[in-house]
């Protein structure tokens, strides 16, 4: 047996580039279940495509000039695998993945990346994972570390839930109606709050002074990240 290569076709493919390209675009959007089923194929097909794409279309100087690179994690067969994605915050693009989510994962990263390379590295931008921050300091000790805003926000949101929830406990059930239905108030911003929300927030300072002293404190910590100032020290 003689095997042609044609255009229309990727080495190694019973597909057209066409139709790979299309299950590709597909697999960026859903699960392979998914996909499969749209397109007609078995579940390993769709897998041997996207790796077929990824082979062709990673590019090989995604690795030069990184001066900006953004780590975090994703999780896949409902949360009981993770993956560590890399991105260049520069081209907003990924660069690499690796399986699992820890120190040693995003040192796979640094190997590969290299010492030259790594010594050019300016900012990297994390979750709070103590392991990313590790691998950082080790391998790129002179990059600046960045906390991404989602998840520091998420943690001053938590904790307004919090003294929301500590100060309920303390009422009687008769005074619990001033925090009722609060929640998603306490959350928002102060500048996206319509008129009722606003005079809800004033009758908790005036009467739930705690609640309100942390939605003051989340508001003042949260404007930290939109402040044109940078903070000395």
């Amino acid at each position: 047996m003689r095997t042609e290569e044609v255009l229309s076709a990727r080495p190694g493919s019973w597909f057209t580039r066409v139709f790979e390209d299309a299950v590709g675009l597909l697999a960026q959007q859903l699960n392979h279940t998914a996909v499969a089923e749209l397109t007609g194929v078995s579940w390993a097909t769709v897998g041997s495509v996207a790796e077929r794409l990824v082979e062709e279309k990673l590019r090989e100087d995604r690795f030069e000039g990184l001066r900006r690179i953004g780590v975090d994690e994703i999780s896949y067969r409902k949360h009981h695998k993770d993956l560590t994605v890399v991105m260049n915050h520069d081209r907003d693009q990924a660069i690499w993945v690796g399986v699992g989510k820890s120190s040693e994962t995003l040192g796979e990263f640094f190997e590969e990346l290299g010492p030259e390379r790594a010594r050019l590295l300016e900012v990297a931008s994390i979750d709070m994972s103590a392991g990313y921050e590790k691998a950082i300091r080790q391998y790129a000790p002179q990059a600046e570390i960045v906390l991404v805003r989602f998840h520091v926000a998420r943690l001053a949101n938590d904790a307004v839930t919090e003294v929301r929830r500590q100060e309920v406990r303390k009422l009687e059930p008769s005074e619990r109606t001033t925090l009722k239905g609060t929640r998603w108030i306490l959350l928002k911003r102060r500048q996206c709050l319509d008129a009722d929300e606003a005079a809800t927030l004033a009758a908790i300072k005036n009467t739930i002074s705690p609640v309100y002293r942390a939605s003051l404190l989340k508001e003042s910590f949260l404007d930290i990240f939109t402040s044109k100032t940078r903070p000395e020290g």
